[in-house]
């Protein structure tokens, strides 16, 4: 419930952001003042309900000095809580001169039964003053504190007079019973020069660093304001960013799932030239040939080896015809590759034949003095499948 309250307090309906922040603490003064106004006017009431009946003897004006206190009593409570609801409803403007005027008029009221003679009465006028100069304009300010002089004056005047017509509290009769006023053998125009110099003086701050205080506030507002956009202009930028950034990414994994399909199909597409490179073509249930194209390196000798034997152990073939008519050189290397792969041939129980030497390899294979007495030899592979067939 107190939550809630609070909440309430700090949520007034007001556009104005000055106002709106003016407005946290007025809250607060005028609940503090109604609450202190309704303990006043239950004291009131109780002492009046304490009090015996006047006698039929008691002067009329004491009568209405009892029915104005009551009305500055209830004033002093009607106008907060009128400038409460007023504030409550977003005229935060009305509000502050509903306080203040109800407040200057209450005093003014207090102060006609109570006379100039008391210094709190004096001191007391400063308080609308304060809250017109801090919370209105110059206007209000310049208002209440021309009046509360005028007030002063006033009462100073009627306090003065013989029988006095202010003051009341402070007549006292003399010896002969004759009522003089109050004001007699005292330092009047001092005490009065005193609190107009003061109000002025008061009211001149107010308006010099009352209108400086609104400006630095305002312009603190705006700079927060500022600060806000700044902060969310900001945040939208590392939005933005942050959404290129993540598209970034995406295309990022877009493209490495891409190329990580790419070099699977490179893969495929490798193994695929592998055995492309050295086939193995079944001739019949006991014959493979295979037939070599393209200069023979290491790499591929190693491949030819691995293909043939391979064919040899998955199959029941028992001849193995070496097609190398596509073979540009045959060097030493080349030729040692060969005869260890029809001697590993052999091992497995298969027969070897080489077909396709041309003159000039065959010229390269003496010269280099290799002998092919395990391997059979023939001019093309026609020859080689006829002579297996027998």
């Amino acid at each position: 419930m107190t939550n809630r309250f609070v909440l309430w307090l700090d949520n007034p309906p007001l556009t104005n952001p000055v106002e709106r922040r003016q407005a946290g603490v007025f809250q607060w003064v005028l609940i503090i003042w109604i609450v202190l106004a309704l303990i006043d006017f239950l004291i009131s009431i109780i002492g009046f309900v304490a009090t015996p009946p006047p006698d039929a003897g008691v002067p009329p004006i004491f009568l209405v000095i009892g029915l104005l206190l009551w009305v500055a009593s209830i004033l002093l409570w009607v106008a907060p809580t009128t400038a409460l609801v007023l504030l409550r409803r977003g005229r935060f403007q009305r509000s502050v001169i509903t306080a203040t005027l109800g407040l200057l008029l209450a005093h003014t009221i207090a102060t006609y039964i109570l006379g100039i003679t008391n210094p709190a009465v004096l001191i007391v006028f400063q308080i609308p003053i304060a809250l017109a100069g801090l919370l209105a304009g110059r206007r209000l300010l310049l208002a209440v504190s021309g009046l509360s002089i005028v007030i002063v004056l006033v009462v100073t005047f009627l306090e003065s007079l013989s029988p006095p017509l202010a003051g009341f509290f402070a007549v006292v009769p003399n010896a002969n019973g004759e009522i003089s006023s109050p004001l007699a053998g005292q330092f009047v125009g001092l005490t009065v020069g005193f609190f107009i110099g003061v109000t002025i003086l008061l009211t001149v701050l107010l308006d010099r660093f009352g209108g400086a205080l609104r400006d630095a506030l305002a312009t603190s507002l705006e700079r927060e304001d500022e600060l806000k956009h700044i902060r969310a202009s900001l945040e939208q930028t590392v939005d933005e960013r942050t959404s290129a950034l993540q598209t970034a990414l995406n295309d990022v994994q877009s493209r490495a799932a891409a190329q990580a399909h790419l070099l699977e199909e490179i893969e495929e597409q490798r193994a695929t030239i592998k055995d492309l490179a050295v086939p193995v073509i079944p001739i019949s249930a006991t014959t493979l040939v295979m037939p070599l194209v393209g200069a023979l390196d290491s790499t591929r000798l190693r491949q030819l080896q691995e293909q043939s034997l391979h064919a040899l152990e998955r199959t029941s073939a028992r001849t193995l015809i070496f097609d190398i008519t596509g073979v540009p050189v045959v060097d030493t290397q080349v030729a040692q590759g060969l005869l260890m792969t029809v001697r590993a041939a052999r091992l497995l129980g298969a027969h070897v034949a080489l077909v396709g030497i041309r003159p000039e390899v065959a010229q390269a294979i003496v010269g280099l003095g290799l002998i092919l007495s395990d391997v059979s030899t023939f001019s093309d592979l026609q020859s080689a499948l006829d002579r297996v067939a027998l």
